[in-house]
């Protein structure tokens, strides 16, 4: 949050994947730039921190996936697709409740389940096994405790913690899967993200 652009537009010079996206993002028409954007500086000045750092983080999770190998392509069909519409549907609910950020909403859906992937990354086998027998979310929890001593909201909240990002996407991660009741006080973000 304290760089300039110009320390930003110098460190996504150094990934040439990630500076063509943002210029085609900042070109596209959903943007509607009355000129081409020909430059990092410039994408930066037209997008947003705020929607580069989403562009970065779903970048990421993408290059993350490409590891997996063809075992676990259903899981991961699922995963993504899930991890899409949570994102989609978090932006619109912050637009219609009128939340001040509804880019950050969508990073937040995009990691909700982040932790299942960390999990995965780390007891592929355990993991895939445990999966067979879950069908509810509160099952999901439940196996994932037993077998891991955490939740992939528990895990997802700390990643989001180690990369000092805001607090609410934090608390929106780790209490995605909360009753409506327990949520009742919470900042607007884990309202958002919950339901």
């Amino acid at each position: 949050d304290n760089a300039d652009y110009q320390h930003i537009a110098d460190i996504i010079r150094h990934d040439a994947r990630i500076a063509t996206r943002l210029v085609i993002v900042a070109n596209s028409s959903y943007y509607g730039q009355a000129k081409n954007c020909e430059s990092i500086e410039r994408a930066l000045l037209s997008l947003g921190t705020d929607v580069v750092k989403t562009i970065v983080i779903t970048a990421s999770i993408k290059q993350f996936f490409s590891h997996f190998n063809q075992q676990h392509q259903q899981f991961l069909k699922h995963f993504w697709r899930r991890s899409l519409i949570t994102a989609n549907f978090a932006q619109v609910l912050a637009s219609l409740t009128s939340y001040s950020a509804p880019d950050e909403a969508y990073l937040c859906g995009l990691l909700a389940d982040m932790g299942q992937l960390i999990t995965l990354t780390n007891n592929e086998q355990l993991y895939l096994e445990m999966l067979d027998g879950v069908e509810t979310d509160t099952q999901l929890l439940a196996a994932e405790k037993k077998h891991f001593g955490s939740t992939h909201c528990d895990i997802g909240a700390d990643l989001i913690n180690s990369w000092s990002m805001s607090g609410f996407m934090e608390d929106a991660v780790r209490y995605h899967h909360e009753t409506d009741k327990q949520i009742l006080d919470a900042h607007h973000l884990v309202k958002i993200l919950n339901l």
